[in-house]
């Protein structure tokens, strides 16, 4: 494999699966776990001034720290952490599917109740982190992953984390990506969780929509329009999308910070209600262990995503094993007639 490495750690490197500004991220297999994972390395332009690189190396182990304490679902899980050839490199989850920027560019835009499982998904996954202090900065459709097995949407790439328990980023400088970024964020001060809710805000939109409210033909005029708040009302975009919904979407994307949502969970409880029941599966998880999993125009595949985002989405009412056994009897009943 021509300028592939054949070997990092005691990974084998199988192919090359990305790059970015930050480095690639490889295909692996791990010999002594027998299992593939995915690869990110560090590739620092030698050219650089030594301060400048020694930020590069902290941002990237701000990811790696920030990845070790998040245990959620919706969070791609880290492995293992390393240097080689003063290269650091960290082997993570390896997500079997697409992220929601591919998916977006081939669909142009998703049902109401599809992008609002992965709103969800990703919500959840942002409030699991919020909890923890750490604060993503980047949310945007490149660093979701929709796993093509069961459908849940996974949070990734948090190279650009803020802790804090960290400084590897500083206020006053300008990291993340424009048009999903925050205004405070674009105006380098300090940003707390409404910002990664307002960056969610805007995937939504997107999701919803298939534009983007604030990208504009340039970068300035891209960050103006951010900042004053400049995007056209969902609704002369989707006349038929629910007030309530248009009305949630346009409190994330507010450039005052402090009239959005003031967390992930208050973003998900008025969100939640309004996610569309889909024919076929009863989503009231009384009634799961009778629900037939049999869904107009949709892969087994997406069946199966389907019966595992509901569950998903209900798993945090969950109070006592009795209840918890119920609803995985119900699963067991409900996947044994996928194939029927």
């Amino acid at each position: 494999m021509s300028g592939i490495p054949s070997t990092i750690g005691r990974y084998r490197i199988m192919s090359l699966l990305g790059s970015g500004s930050m480095g690639k991220v490889y295909i692996a297999e791990d010999p002594t776990l027998d299992r593939t994972v995915a690869l990110k390395v560090v590739e620092i332009d030698p050219t650089l001034q030594a301060d400048v690189r020694d930020a590069y190396r902290s941002r990237f182990s701000a990811e790696a720290k920030a990845l070790a304490r998040l245990d959620h679902p919706n969070i791609v899980h880290i492995f293992d952490t390393g240097e080689e050839n003063g290269k650091p490199w960290i082997a993570f989850q390896l997500v079997d599917g697409e992220s929601l920027e591919t998916m977006l560019s081939e669909r142009i835009k998703l049902s109401v109740r599809r992008a609002l499982l992965f709103t969800l998904d990703i919500a959840s996954a942002l409030q699991h982190a919020h909890d923890w202090n750490i604060i993503h900065r980047d949310v945007k459709p490149e660093n979701i992953l929709i796993d093509k097995k069961t459908g849940l949407a996974t949070l990734t790439d948090f190279g650009i984390a803020q802790a804090s328990w960290s400084k590897a980023v500083e206020t006053g400088s300008l990291v993340g990506s424009p048009g999903y970024m925050s205004p405070e964020q674009i105006d380098g001060k300090e940003v707390d969780r409404r910002s990664d809710i307002f960056s969610l805000g805007v995937v939504l939109y997107r999701m919803l929509s298939g534009e983007h409210p604030f990208l504009r033909p340039t970068l300035t005029a891209t960050i103006d329009a951010t900042c004053r708040g400049d995007y056209s009302p969902l609704q002369n975009l989707v006349p038929e999308i629910p007030k309530p919904l248009e009305a949630a979407v346009r409190r994330c994307l507010f450039s005052n910070y402090k009239m959005r949502f003031g967390s992930a969970a208050e973003f998900i409880d008025v969100i939640k209600p309004l996610l569309p029941k889909e024919q076929g599966i009863k989503t009231s998880l009384a009634h799961l262990s009778n629900a037939p999993v049999k869904i107009v125009e949709r892969s087994v595949a997406f069946r199966l995503a389907e019966v595992n985002s509901l569950i998903h989405i209900g798993f945090s009412q969950l109070r006592s094993a009795q209840v918890f056994s119920a609803v995985s009897n119900g699963i067991k009943k409900a996947l044994s007639r996928v194939h029927t």
